[in-house]
């Protein structure tokens, strides 16, 4: 059984070329081994002004601080900030919710003003709930409870 020595060198040459081909995939699989990667939109010199480091923790700062490191007296009165915008009056009727449940309330009782989102609700209203609750409830909302 004599080897072929050609053959032999050849099983070499595959076992190497395999074993490079297997490293440039893995290198192609896992950016991280890659030199360095740079995405375009990520900005090098960014940094987070409102974490800072307590010895070698990070903390957030409180929207005080922030506010107090913005320096807003420097700028001038008319000068809008976030500190002082000023909205108008919103073009949107504002949104109804249940008194009992919470949820978005499209009807409102017409003996009690007590606004209602379901049918069991409803009745809820009607049948087990006595005239202070019923006030309670109104007042709860800052409505004009009925007076009886």
């Amino acid at each position: 059984m004599s080897r072929d020595p050609t053959a032999a060198s050849s099983g070499e040459d595959r076992q190497d070329t395999m074993a490079k081909g297997d490293k440039a995939e893995k290198a192609e699989k896992n950016p991280s081994s890659q030199k360095s990667l740079t995405l375009p939109f990520k900005k090098k010199g960014w940094k987070n002004n409102n974490c800072q480091a307590r010895g070698n923790q990070r903390y957030w700062m409180h929207l005080k601080q922030i506010i107090q490191a913005e320096n807003y007296s420097r700028f001038p009165v008319d000068t809008p900030t976030y500190t002082s915008i000023a909205a108008s009056i919103s073009l949107m009727p504002p949104k109804k919710y249940c008194d009992i449940t919470g949820y978005v309330a499209p009807y409102t009782c017409p003996k009690s003003k007590l606004r209602y989102c379901t049918s069991e609700v409803y009745q809820f209203i009607h049948r087990q709930l006595n005239d202070e609750d019923r006030n309670k409830y109104l007042s709860l909302r800052q409505a004009q409870p009925k007076i009886k």
